[in-house]
């Protein structure tokens, strides 16, 4: 006969949820919970093979990305020519991965679930260290390379503003946006407060760039977390608007470098702007002749440019040569002699001579106006002439035979 004052057994009672420790998700692959999939985003479901085809058409700009809402990663694709080409090559083997991502599949989410209740921060990875240091630099170099070196008189290269301001605020964007890609996060300011720390201890110089990429690189990466809010929709209307700014912005800061700061110098020390260079072999194109140029050869262009570099101290050569009545290639005696004989024919004194038998006032002023003239083009014709081949010797001695092809360098 049982008690009746014999105690219930106790049943054990499921632990609480803030004491219990995390357990991994122990479903099936093929199964999720309703609620799980209620709390992630609804997204229009991406296609691997177009994703391969978007890669194979425009990876090298980023298609791909923008095609699977990676905006950040399009983005920095976009200004750096795919990752600096070795990204675009990567994501061959990552589109499947991204895909993935794209769609919130279940293995997807259930692996981004457990490294965030696992790790207080992301692992270590070495290609997002890597990218982060070099987009950074990217940044900056294009920033300070971009701001004219003369502007209202003043040497901005040597000003504070463009160290301090500036080139960190290019590199903690180009961090802030490799920091971001996919479900990692970090904030911007840690991000510019790494690129300010050599700016601020160091002298300017130009290395300032490196290091301050590096800095930021350091600091941003140890205060990285995850994206913890999966239902939280990352690409806003903002986004949108900072993809399409920055687009912008990366145009802008390459014309900037091209027109104020890129010039060529040749073998002779004489230093040609870019803008000035391209200008005779563009000005009588449009946009599109431009663009379909570029496209079919653009190695093709590039020689053509850079054969303008020697036409142009060519050109002057072949006009002093003209002024003076010689042929091409006179030796110095020659045109030394030919610039006695002239400076003779125009000198002042033949001037008051000729005045004398030259009644009308006009004429006279205007014969003087010519011997004038003449005597200004005589003098640059035989300084230009005989200062060239200076130098070219110059040059020829110290640079060997090679300098004899008239090559150049580019500088900014």
């Amino acid at each position: 006969m049982v008690s009746r004052n014999r105690k219930a057994k106790p049943q054990p009672q499921p632990p609480n949820s803030s004491d219990a420790s995390p357990q991994p998700n122990t479903e099936s692959p093929g199964t999720t919970d309703e609620k799980d999939k209620e709390n992630l985003p609804k997204v229009a479901k991406k296609s691997l093979a177009l994703a391969y085809i978007c890669w194979a058409l425009g990876g090298i700009a980023g298609l791909h990305h923008f095609y699977l809402g990676r905006l950040y990663q399009g983005l920095v694709w976009w200004t750096t020519g795919g990752g600096f080409y070795f990204g675009f090559v990567r994501d061959f083997w990552r589109l499947k991965h991204y895909v993935a991502e794209a769609n919130f599949e279940v293995s997807f989410v259930r692996d981004i679930i457990s490294q965030i209740r696992y790790n207080k921060k992301p692992e270590f990875s070495s290609a997002r260290f890597i990218g982060m240091i070099s987009v950074g630099m990217f940044y900056g170099y294009l920033a300070q390379f971009a701001v004219p070196e003369n502007c209202f008189g003043l040497n901005l290269h040597e000003h504070k503003f463009v160290w301090l301001i500036v080139v960190p605020l290019a590199i903690g964007f180009g961090n802030y946006l490799v920091g971001n890609i996919g479900f990692h996060e970090v904030a911007f300011k840690w991000c510019w407060a790494g690129a300010c720390i050599p700016s601020v201890l160091l002298p300017i110089n130009p290395d300032i760039t490196s290091y301050a990429g590096l800095f930021s690189t350091v600091i941003s990466y140890w205060h990285r977390d995850f994206r913890r809010n999966l239902s939280k929709k990352k690409n806003t209307l903002s986004t949108y608007f900072m993809v399409i700014f920055v687009i912008i912005l990366n145009g802008y800061l390459w014309y900037s470098m091209l027109y104020h700061n890129v010039s060529v110098t040749t073998v002779e020390g004489e230093k040609y702007y870019f803008r000035d260079l391209v200008k005779p072999y563009f000005e009588k194109k449009d946009a599109f002749e431009i663009f379909e140029m570029l496209r079919k050869d653009a190695f093709k262009v590039w020689q053509e440019m850079r054969s303008q570099v020697k036409s142009v101290h060519i050109l002057e050569d072949t006009e002093a040569y003209k002024v003076l009545g010689l042929d091409w290639g006179a030796s110095d005696d020659e045109i030394t002699s030919r610039y006695r004989q002239l400076a003779k024919k125009y000198h002042p004194d033949k001037l008051r001579a000729q005045r004398e038998n030259v009644l009308d006032a006009a004429k006279s002023l205007e014969l003087e106006r010519e011997y004038n003239q003449k005597m200004i083009e005589i003098s640059q014709a035989y300084d230009v002439l005989i200062s060239k081949k200076g130098r070219h010797a110059k040059a020829a001695a110290a640079a060997g035979p090679q300098s004899e092809e008239g090559d150049s360098r580019i500088e900014l």
